[in-house]
């Protein structure tokens, strides 16, 4: 039996961590309608941006920070100069989006190398705890309870909240929508800007905050 609890935690601290990354990518896809293949690219450059602060002064707290941030503004430059023009043409979003793909993983290949590298745990999760007679990774079982608060947070998010029923109406009627006097194209950067800090970072208490801050900016413009 304990054979089997450690593995079932193991299965969903892993689905959990897969969830955190592909969750931005479906909240983009799902109110806004475009397909972001750059979207596992956000995950890579914040993760090297925050590699090197940590590296440098050490300060994990201000890594998650500037990583998480820097591949916001990214996304959102991304979104702005480029994706606007292409909306519900998904051909050319696809190749727009590879295209990003290709740059960003040249420049972290010229910029960090090809080694693998690593990103330590915070340590407030480096230790264990008891789960009855089983010992488990903290850290991952932070893991799971982040995924389930994001799950839940964006379900609310999408279905029970005045923000997320414009951002669903100007998908279906933009022009309507104009006419009420909201600047439905804010709100579509918003929603990217969004999406891409929830895969902008391992799960730390930071990350979530920072998340919810980046949001409440964007979406109070």
């Amino acid at each position: 039996m304990t054979f089997w609890i450690i593995q079932t935690l193991n299965g969903l601290s892993f689905s959990m961590m897969l969830f955190l990354i592909a969750a931005g990518f479906t909240l983009i896809f799902g109110l806004i309608k475009i397909i972001n293949i750059a979207h596992g690219s956000f995950y890579l450059l914040s993760a090297y941006i925050g590699l090197t602060i940590i590296q440098k002064p050490g300060n994990f707290p201000l890594a998650v920070v500037i990583s998480s941030m820097s591949a916001v503004v990214v996304g959102v430059a991304m979104q702005r100069l480029f994706l606007r023009r292409f909306l519900t043409k998904e051909l050319q979003q696809v190749l727009l989006t590879f295209g990003f793909v290709l740059i960003i993983a040249d420049l972290c290949l010229w910029v960090w190398g090809g080694s693998p590298l690593a990103l330590p745990k915070p340590s407030l999760f480096k230790g264990s705890i008891w789960i009855g007679s089983v010992v488990f990774p903290s850290y991952r079982l932070f893991v799971i309870l982040t995924g389930v608060i994001i799950a839940v947070g964006l379900w609310i998010f999408q279905e029970k909240t005045k923000f997320g029923a414009v951002v669903l109406a100007g998908v279906d009627d933009e022009e309507m929508l104009r006419g009420s006097e909201i600047n439905i194209q804010v709100v579509f950067t918003g929603v990217f800007g969004l999406g891409v800090s929830l895969c902008t970072s391992r799960p730390h208490p930071f990350s979530i905050i920072i998340s919810m801050v980046a949001s409440s900016f964007l979406f109070g413009i």
